[in-house]
């Protein structure tokens, strides 16, 4: 139960984040419906291209400021209309994710996941 909620939350926050740039994000790191058939499996590691796709959407929407730390307002906005979280699971991944250090590559994009896939325990 808990993998199927955070994988929901994180395909959301996807969603929500790639309204508008989805398209160009998707290509620029050749995400494939195969990539997503994957996630939907569920994974416990980002592939590159999908790690290199949510940072690059997170920047795009502002989530990820320039230095590559997190607007906590705007995810937090993200999360309140695309999933619904307890109070416990909103707060374990902003806990959480307050822990993480500023996003500047790709690879860097892993401790948020892991912070969004574990957000129930």
């Amino acid at each position: 139960m808990w993998f199927f909620k955070s994988l929901l939350l994180f395909c959301a926050l996807v969603l929500a984040i790639e309204a508008k740039e989805r398209h160009e994000c998707e290509i620029k790191h050749n995400v494939t419906d195969a990539d997503w058939e994957q996630m939907k499996k569920g994974i416990s590691h980002l592939p590159d291209n999908l790690a290199c796709f949510m940072k690059c959407a997170l920047e795009k929407d502002g989530v990820l400021d320039n230095a590559g730390k997190i607007n906590f307002d705007k995810f937090n906005s993200y999360i309140d209309n695309w999933v619904k979280l307890t109070e416990k699971e909103k707060t374990n991944a902003n806990n959480c994710l307050k822990t993480i250090a500023p996003i500047k590559s790709c690879s860097d994009i892993q401790p948020l996941y892991l912070c969004l896939v574990n957000s129930d325990k």
